[in-house]
């Protein structure tokens, strides 16, 4: 069992040491310079769209075989070390965000309208919800599932909810 953990552990630590950790130590160093910052920026764009699809198409529908887990180690080690991430903001990617960058912007601004209301409705609510209903969950909790602690919550029929103490 710990054998067949081995490898996995390498590829997390290795793909972690290649996308995430070196590019994000470059970014420190090409802000202090002041150079290099827009080739770590298109990294960054190419990476988040590496990210959703991996997430999407590799994680949910292919299996991790060691033949998948070694070409996105590739795949990302041509994204850091060979410009890769370059190749594909400039000759791809850029092109596609300055086409629909105002159906971007405009979806966005709907998502964020949507949650500002969320957090509205669930402050104004939520409150609201919790007291009228916190009472009868937490005597769920002790009725059924302290049964073993409690003799006389043991004897009553499950499902019910005691009455109420007032």
């Amino acid at each position: 069992m710990l054998f067949s953990l081995v490898p996995a552990l390498c590829y997390a630590l290795a793909s972690t040491a290649v996308a995430i950790m070196y590019p994000a130590f470059m970014c420190f160093k090409a802000i202090k310079s002041g150079k290099d910052t827009r080739k770590w920026l298109e990294y960054w764009i190419v990476y988040s769209l590496y990210s959703v699809l991996e997430w999407a198409v590799v994680d949910n529908l292919v299996s991790s075989s060691w033949l998948v887990c070694i070409s996105k180690l590739l795949f990302v080690g041509w994204l850091v070390f060979y410009a890769g991430s370059t190749y594909v903001y400039q000759t791809w990617l850029e092109k596609q965000l300055v086409q629909h960058e105002k159906a971007i912007d405009h979806a966005l601004e709907k998502a964020g309208d949507f949650l500002a209301a969320k957090f509205v409705e669930l402050k104004t609510h939520g409150m609201e919800f919790v007291t009228k209903h916190a009472g009868t969950f937490f005597q769920m909790l002790t009725a059924n599932g302290g049964a073993e602690a409690n003799p006389k919550a043991a004897a009553k029929p499950e499902g019910k909810v005691p009455a109420k103490a007032e």
